[in-house]
């Protein structure tokens, strides 16, 4: 260990503690998980948007013997996930599928052949109805899903009066903006095990947030909550799309598992869960602005509409962010912003990195950029000028009483990316290029942690554990997916109790022995959980030195290269320190629990106040080529500056910000499923195209450090920022190298080949 990392964790690049079992193959994830007593869960699905279903039937020529089927009527509690509308069923309800790929029974045999076999001999009578497949048919009330105008949920934002702007001024500039679907697309599928017990279960997999799994089912079974036993293995990446949905899979599990009494495996393929998990939302966003002859900002209007799919899922408090980001990260007197997620007979959307913040940034950025141009003004000057900093007020009326960073971003942005040059050579070039070039630039802001009361709901708890080896356990139910959390949260204990980051550990993600610190969502892990531990860890700290002061009775004790100095002579390290704490009967767990900064005031009913306590921004610039035969898009460089407050580890923020820039090249270019009848039809990776390393660009992460004073050591949430930030940037881009006037994505040749085709049709 070197000495620096002795004296100082935080701001250091420790390399990632599961970087060599990952690499190497070594570490064990749940589809690698093997026993000759699992049974093997397979899951029938409906093959419609919408129907009734009027009778099963059992082939009889099938031997059902040694085989475990379940259907709603097996389910001992109530048929229903614990989120947050209570309407999402774990089998089809009341004899009615809402879409293509529900659930309405589950079979376990001893091996997937006979599981698959078994789903063949199962005959399902249907009465169709005819669906809603978009959202202006479900707000037309063609098929009531949901209440009594399919509305899920909706949200209205007002400050000022921007209708009466709207009347008097004549600089008024709408715009409609789509954006679509997009697949999670993380490497490991959809995975749980159930192991029965004689009071219970437990349940192994792959998940964001084994709480979630442990008490959204609660409803499902009659067992108290200690008798229902998460431990989560090995995640090979989950975006969003591990936070809800692995609590209807574990819970298919459990119910085979209980009934066969025997341990049961479902393991998705690739078609599977692409056609039967949770999607980022599509929308469509109407936008309307009113700017001032020296290019204010006067009013915004935005009409947000979400297609939530069949149930709620967590469609409302993915709308909430959006709603909150309807005016962009721009200071305006006058907004009014309405967001309304709609029910549709097409698979339900919900948690993806950014949380429904991608959708409505693409929108306000690309409007942004096409006022300025329909005003004649410089987009990046006239967006500078309308920007938030420190004392404005959001749409919310929140006063932004932290600094804030997009200022520094840009700086430090331009400093990388030679955006005014480049903007002048290719405003200038000849249309008749083979190939032509443009640049794109947008700023935005993501609010870490849950919006509104989110984080005083969930009171996220925390801890270390001091132990007899003289080691320090981090406890904390956040789980590890990829982004580095079981290095970066040791880092802010290590640095908090001045001990070596060698001697300091994650326990494993098991409800049975680590606290409920709330999901592994919303960029909360470092900002919020390592908040909270890096508080537990000075309490244990604390704890330390005052068991030494009455072991030795002196007061002049520090640590010092890892281990205590007593006094001028004596040093202890921390194994006789812990020794020492025990044999004084002391605790040698100490915990922590969130609690909200002073002044924070959110107003549920009014949709109204702070509506998160603390923001990161970003900025980002790219340069692209559009081949003006083939409309192919080539992204040639990508700088993104983002402020995280304080980068714990910087390569590990650097690693976030380039891969959620990677990740939303695919949204803005290429990634689009194809629904026919309600059916995905793109769905497997051959098909669905997402980026590959030969379509990666020269991709730059900027870290700027403007820090949160109630961040640990002042770091902020990085996670979803860099997918935000990107789409609308490079829209920008490819309208300029174009001169195509684009307002959806994805930007894909064919699209780009159909759009200039009709605009040059217009032109004439």
């Amino acid at each position: 260990m070197s000495e620096i990392l002795k004296e100082r964790c935080v701001g250091v690049s420790v390399v990632r503690v599961d970087a060599a079992d990952k690499l190497t193959g070594k570490i064990k994830y749940a589809g690698d998980y093997y026993n000759d007593e699992y049974l093997h869960g397979k899951t029938l699905r409906s093959p419609y948007p919408c129907a009734l279903i009027k009778k099963i039937s059992y082939g009889a020529d099938f031997d059902w013997s040694a085989v475990t089927v379940v259907t709603e009527d097996d389910i001992p509690g109530e048929n229903v996930l614990n989120n947050f509308n209570m309407d999402v069923p774990f089998l089809a309800k009341n004899g009615k599928v809402n879409y293509v790929g529900e659930p309405v029974l589950l079979v376990a045999a001893e091996s997937e052949d006979k599981a698959e076999e078994a789903l063949k001999h199962i005959f399902i009578d249907y009465e169709i109805i005819e669906p809603s497949l978009n959202v202006f048919d479900s707000l037309a009330g063609k098929n009531l899903i949901y209440n009594d105008d399919n509305i899920i949920k909706e949200y209205n934002v007002i400050k000022g009066d921007a209708s009466a702007v709207f009347e008097n001024y004549d600089n008024v500039f709408e715009g409609v903006y789509k954006t679509p679907y997009q697949e999670q697309a993380y490497i490991e599928p959809q995975v749980m095990i159930a192991v029965p017990s004689e009071n219970g279960v437990t349940i192994y997999g792959s998940m964001q947030c084994p709480y979630y799994v442990r008490k959204e089912s609660l409803k499902l079974f009659d067992f108290p909550p200690e008798n229902i036993h998460v431990v989560q293995t090995p995640t090979g990446g989950g975006f969003g799309g591990k936070e809800h949905f692995p609590s209807i899979i574990a819970s298919h599990a459990a119910l085979l598992a209980i009934k066969a009494k025997k341990p049961v495996k479902m393991a998705y393929d690739r078609v599977e869960d692409m056609e039967g998990t949770t999607k980022r939302h599509p929308s469509i966003i109407r936008v309307k602005t009113a700017v001032s002859d020296k290019g204010k900002l006067l009013a915004v209007e935005s009409d947000i509409i979400f297609d939530a799919g069949a149930y709620s899922m967590a469609s409302p408090v993915v709308l909430a962010r959006a709603a909150i980001a309807g005016a962009g990260a721009y200071n305006c007197d006058n907004v009014k912003i309405r967001a309304r997620a709609v029910a549709t007979n097409l698979i339900p959307t919900s948690a993806f990195r950014g949380f429904g913040a991608p959708q409505i940034f693409f929108a306000i950025e690309r409007h942004m950029t096409r006022q300025a141009l329909k005003l004649g003004l410089d987009p990046v000057e006239f967006k500078r000028a309308n920007l938030l900093k420190q004392g404005d007020v959001t749409a919310t009326g929140q006063l932004l009483k932290e600094p804030v960073g997009l200022e520094k971003c840009i700086g430090a942005l331009f400093e990388k990316f030679n955006y005014s040059s480049l903007y002048s050579e290719y405003l200038n070039q000849p249309f008749n290029l083979k190939k032509r070039r443009g640049v794109g630039f947008s700023a935005v802001f993501h609010g870490a942690g849950f919006t509104g009361k989110g984080e005083d709901y969930i009171k996220a708890k925390a801890g270390v554990r001091i132990s007899p080896e003289g080691t320090i356990e981090v406890l904390c139910g956040t789980t590890e997916m990829g982004q580095g959390m079981r290095t970066v949260l040791p880092q802010i204990v290590a640095e908090t109790m001045k001990v070596p980051f060698s001697l300091v550990s994650v326990a494993e993600t098991d409800t049975d022995d680590v606290p409920d610190s709330g999901p592994t969502v919303a960029s909360r892990t470092t900002m919020i959980v390592g908040k909270v531990l890096k508080d537990a860890a000075s309490d244990a700290y604390e704890a330390l030195i005052q068991a030494l002061k009455e072991e030795y009775g002196e007061n002049d004790i520090k640590m010092e290269n890892g281990a205590f100095k007593v006094g001028a002579e004596k040093t202890v390290d921390l194994k006789e320190a812990a020794a020492v704490l025990k044999s004084q009967n002391k605790p040698n767990v100490y915990y922590s629990q969130y609690s909200s900064p002073p002044g924070v005031v959110w107003d549920e009913r009014k949709f109204h106040g702070d509506a998160y306590a603390g923001y990161a921004w970003a900025a980002t610039a790219c340069e692209v080529e559009v081949d003006m035969e083939t409309y192919e898009v080539s992204v040639l460089r990508l700088v993104s500056a983002c402020d995280v407050g304080k980068a714990i580890n910087p390569i590990l923020a650097e690693g976030q910000i380039e891969g959620g820039c990677i990740q939303a090249l695919g949204y803005a270019l290429m990634e689009d499923i194809v629904m026919k009848n309600g059916k995905i039809q793109n769905n497997r990776f051959a098909t669905y195209i997402i980026p590959t390393a030969a379509d990666v660009p020269l991709v730059e992460a900027v870290l700027v450090e403007e820090p949160y004073s109630n961040g640990p050591y002042g770091a902020k949430g990085l996670g979803e920022m860099p997918c935000v930030v990107v789409a609308p940037c490079v829209a920008d881009a490819v309208a300029m190298a174009a001169g195509i006037d684009v307002c959806d994505i994805p930007l894909t040749p064919e699209k780009l080949f159909v759009r200039r085709k009709g605009e040059s049709s217009d032109e004439n």
